[in-house]
């Protein structure tokens, strides 16, 4: 199983979400550890080796290796801010 490494911005972003979708995020970051390439997971097109997946109202944007998910953004998915706040980095 690999382990979670979380941005700092990601990590803040975590923490002043709600209860619920913070539950529901984490679930599906966890999930990640058991299968980095869920069926609903894409490819980040420009930026190589990352993916993106939907859990509920949030995109998380990450990338893995063999011991490792990095969890690089997370954000809203309706209006594209977190892949604005990625292209940003």
């Amino acid at each position: 199983m690999r382990q979670i490494a979380l941005a700092r911005d990601a990590q803040k972003f975590l923490q002043s979400v709600d209860r619920k979708h913070a539950g529901q995020l984490a679930g599906r970051i966890l999930q990640l550890t058991a299968d980095v390439r869920p069926h609903d997971s894409r490819h980040l097109s420009g930026a190589n080796g990352h993916f993106y997946l939907t859990a509920g109202e949030y995109r998380v944007i990450y990338t893995f290796d063999e011991h490792t998910v990095s969890i690089r953004c997370v954000d809203r998915r309706n209006d594209g801010t977190v892949f604005r706040k990625f292209d940003n980095r």
